[in-house]
């Protein structure tokens, strides 16, 4: 008969030897492993009141992308990403961006198409695996709309991801609606949905000192899993070293529903990332108002539900002055 402590120690060794001989194929053990994601086996069909058609390749020939009246795949490196596209955002003038979200068999993308009147011109995209923030490659192609209602719908290449948490994670604390614990899944509250807050790469814009009075910031690129519904997006969270008290999610993406942009007011510690290596920086910073306020819960939302990518320092300083203001 085996003792309590050595069928626990004997299940331990069962089960890591099953996760790393089979790897995970499915994931109805999610609240026991925090970095698996459950997909959709399809979105419910995301209606638009647009059909485009892009198309077009990089110089180079690492990047492609072929999308039919809103549906299509991104291609780079030989590696394909079946994608759909969620919104038609004008940018002024005859800019138009048009967000792309898709999977395949080991990531998840998310994208932005630029197209200026019938050209393709940039295409910014990252993946939860391959790509380490944004990529901007010079592309060259067309852009043909079609002012007419189109339905598509998403048949992911997998129903279960599994995401690699960075080695090195700030930690956030903004109450009951923004959290990030060391070494752990965290929390979000977008509208009125609750969230599971997956980190995939971390991206250091400490130096980018040309963002005006925000100092440069952190982004903590994530995953974001919903907890009423199957839904998965993709969002960004900046930490400023101006240290205003706030943290900022930009950039949502979302499979089916709609999630908007936010600020929290949340404390963070980013010792743990840049330690002491930046002069005068303070790597731990405080809320800036008590958590659980009704202006905790209402803030924000006032930049917007997405700007182009290659806007970042304009965000950064806008942003900037919103705290400060």
């Amino acid at each position: 008969m085996f003792r309590p402590f050595e069928k626990t120690v004997l299940s331990t060794i069962a089960l890591y030897a099953a996760i790393l001989c089979g790897g995970v194929h499915a994931c109805g053990d999610w609240s026991n492993n925090s970095w698996t994601v459950q997909l959709p086996t399809a979105t419910t069909p995301i209606r638009n009141e647009f059909a485009a058609s892009i198309t077009g390749f990089s110089d180079d020939g690492a990047y492609s992308i072929g999308v039919i009246d809103n549906a299509g795949s991104i291609t780079w490196n030989n590696r394909t990403t079946q994608v759909i596209i969620r919104d038609q955002i004008p940018y002024g003038g005859h800019l138009v961006l048009y967000s792309l979200i898709g999977t395949n068999a080991d990531e998840i993308l998310e994208g932005w198409a630029y197209c200026t009147g019938g050209a393709l011109t940039s295409l910014f995209m990252e993946t939860t695996g391959g790509i380490s923030g944004f990529i901007n490659s010079t592309i060259s192609g067309t852009c043909n709309v079609k002012a007419e209602a189109t339905s598509v719908n998403l048949k992911t290449s997998s129903e279960c991801l599994r995401v690699t948490l960075p080695s090195k994670v700030p930690t956030i604390d903004g109450g009951n609606l923004l959290s990030l614990p060391h070494g752990e899944a965290g929390n979000v509250t977008l509208g009125t949905q609750e969230f599971n807050l997956i980190p995939f790469a971390i991206v250091d814009c400490t130096n980018c000192s040309d963002a005006g009075p925000s100092g440069g910031w952190i982004e903590i690129h994530t995953v974001l899993t919903s907890k009423a519904s199957a839904d998965v997006c993709l969002g960004i969270f900046y930490l400023y070293l101006a240290c205003a008290g706030t943290v900022s999610v930009q950039y949502v993406q979302c499979f089916e529903g709609d999630a908007t942009s936010r600020t929290f007011y949340a404390g963070y510690d980013l010792s743990d990332l840049i330690g002491s290596s930046i002069e005068g920086v303070n790597t731990s910073c405080e809320a800036s108002s008590s958590f659980g306020t009704t202006n905790s819960d209402n803030i924000s939302d006032a930049l917007g539900r997405i700007v182009p990518v290659g806007q970042l320092v304009a965000l950064a300083t806008v942003l900037a002055f919103f705290m400060a203001s």
